[in-house]
């Protein structure tokens, strides 16, 4: 065989099985760059987290986890039953902090038709001169608090303003009832929230048929300003 027959034959096997293309480590990386970034992408536009609660043991770690910032003061949360707190002493949702635009929570919080009963023992929280409760301490803007009944008997002397469902509400309180008797020696007491407040807060198709009263110390004010 000639050297010209030798070389047009090595040329048709080439052309037959081209030899392999040299792999290049940019086309790896790019791959994982776009794997990443797709699941990143699912990852965002998935439903956002919703702590269900069922227990009393977990409605009070709820509530220590946003206080110690365990989880984002603007997580979900949502019963699964009605859940009574007879003998806990029930601290507001709150986000432990110097200032009260920092305790916000900005979350939704859905009793989903159920009811928190045996409310009575509460641990309020103090600002300035100031002893301050709510079920949820600061509801913030763009915060929701609906479909939910409370029912208990709170009498409590070293509470000065105090609101059932919230102390004061920048946000929203929707569908909720009230069936929770409270005597306090308070200025602020609201049946449904002590304070109403900004240009956000709605308190909507709410009742409160629990008895509001207030032992008010010689000295302080006599009205109940802003209470709901």
């Amino acid at each position: 065989m000639g050297k010209n027959e030798k070389y047009l034959q090595k040329s048709n096997i080439e052309r037959k099985y081209p030899p392999p293309v040299k792999f290049n480590i940019c086309f790896l990386l790019l791959g994982v760059f776009l794997l990443v970034s797709s699941v990143f992408a699912l990852k965002s536009n998935a439903e956002p987290t919703i702590v269900e609660i069922g227990t009393k043991e977990q409605l009070i770690k709820f509530q220590q986890d946003i206080q110690n910032k365990v989880i984002s003061s603007d997580t979900d949360a949502k019963l699964t039953a009605d859940i009574d707190l007879s003998g806990a002493v029930w601290t507001p949702i709150h986000v432990s902090a110097v200032t009260s635009m920092d305790m916000l929570y900005t979350g939704t919080f859905d009793g989903n038709g159920h009811t928190i009963s045996g409310l009575k023992n509460i641990a309020s929280i103090n600002i300035g001169e100031h002893n301050i409760w709510g079920f949820i301490l600061f509801l913030g803007e763009g915060g929701v608090l609906k479909n939910l009944t409370i029912s208990g008997n709170i009498s409590e002397k070293e509470t000065n303003q105090i609101g059932t469902f919230a102390y004061t509400n920048y946000g929203t309180i929707e569908n909720c009832i009230s069936n929770c008797n409270i005597n306090a020696a308070a200025v602020y007491i609201g049946g449904i929230a002590a304070n109403n407040s900004g240009i956000y807060a709605r308190i909507k198709n709410c009742i409160n048929n629990g008895n509001i009263s207030a032992d008010i110390p010689i000295g302080q004010k006599k009205t109940l300003p802003m209470a709901v």
